[in-house]
């Protein structure tokens, strides 16, 4: 269903840049003030339809800098989690060693009372 309406979408939307280009076909002038350029004779709906490509492009320009943006801005937060989820698995290891009552350099010692009652809330 979704696909019929769209389609129908397109048609209809098809139909109507054929009816403007049908319609608009007398030639017109176009002056770019402030430069001395001058174009004569050109149809009314080329004018039009490059106003319509200029604007798609202007858009996809701005739309490929935002996600850009937004690409690098991921980056920087997937490289930020992984660092947090290294410390802590830093931490959690020290954590176990310390109730464990050693550690890699062979001294025996126990966790403070806070990070025994942390790790007891996970």
């Amino acid at each position: 269903m979704q696909r019929a309406l769209s389609l129908l979408f397109w048609v209809v939307i098809g139909l109507v840049f054929i009816l403007l280009a049908i319609a608009n076909r007398q030639p017109v002038d176009i002056s770019f003030d402030p430069l001395p350029v001058m174009l004569s004779g050109v149809p009314l709906i080329a004018v039009f339809f490059t106003g319509i490509l200029l604007g798609l492009v202007a858009a996809a320009i701005v739309t490929s800098f935002k996600r850009f943006g937004s690409h690098r801005r991921a980056v920087k937060a997937e490289k930020s989690a992984a660092s947090l989820k290294g410390e802590v698995e830093a931490l959690e290891r020290e954590l176990d060693q310390a109730e464990t009552g050693g550690s890699e350099d062979g001294k025996t010692g126990t966790a403070p009372p806070t990070l025994i009652a942390q790790k007891a809330d996970q």
